[in-house]
């Protein structure tokens, strides 16, 4: 993964689980897991954030109650060391709360300079839509951004980045796996990715 190639301590937020209609408790399920994940790296400042309990295994964003912490605390908390916040096929955070969520976003690139976001998303209409660069009511409309577009791969390519990412994990797959992932999913980097956590997580399986 490009992360951890870059050296800096970063958050993956993977928002493909989110319903349509997501509320603030699945959200903040969503970023509680996102920390968790990122733990061994950020320790040092969750253990002082007033909002998040750390107990094992667990990381509890709160977000409602007496100790409940907005995303622009959050994030200006997350602030204190140079972060990465990656927020993967972010289309998917359209909906009720999305304003909240734009907001965040227009006050961290405002305000917290280490923290840089990386957006990405499979359905780029969405993405575009979400963002709002071409909304003017948008909070993050006129900000500046930097765009990468990765085009299909071929198969061969499918079948060189799905080995190389298996070995960065040092996970050995069959080829007949590989093989099978690569004809399924067509050349979409997302959808490869995608499928390979699914193999992962899943023991064998994928969708």
């Amino acid at each position: 993964m490009a992360l951890n190639e870059v050296g800096i301590p970063y958050v993956l937020i993977d928002c493909r689980s989110l319903r349509d209609n997501y509320g603030r408790s699945d959200l903040y399920r969503l970023i509680s897991n996102a920390l968790l994940s990122s733990l061994d790296k950020l320790i040092d400042i969750l253990r002082r954030v007033r909002g998040i309990s750390i107990m094992g295994n667990v990381v509890e964003v709160r977000w409602r109650g007496r100790e409940q912490i907005s995303l622009d605390e959050l994030f200006d908390r997350l602030n204190e060391k140079r972060i990465v916040i990656a927020l993967d096929e972010a289309q998917r955070l359209r909906g009720p709360l999305s304003g909240e969520v734009l907001n965040a976003l227009a006050h961290a690139y405002d305000f917290d300079r280490n923290i840089t976001f990386i957006l990405t998303g499979s359905e780029v209409s969405l993405l575009y839509d979400f963002i709002g660069i071409e909304d003017p009511d948008s909070p993050l409309f006129g900000k500046y951004f930097h765009e990468v577009r990765i085009d299909r791969f071929t198969h061969d390519e499918s079948i060189d980045f799905l080995r190389r990412g298996f070995r960065e994990l040092g996970i050995e797959v069959p080829m007949s796996i590989i093989e099978e992932i690569a004809n399924v999913f067509d050349g979409v980097p997302g959808w490869l990715v995608y499928a390979a956590n699914a193999y992962i997580r899943g023991a064998g399986a994928y969708p």
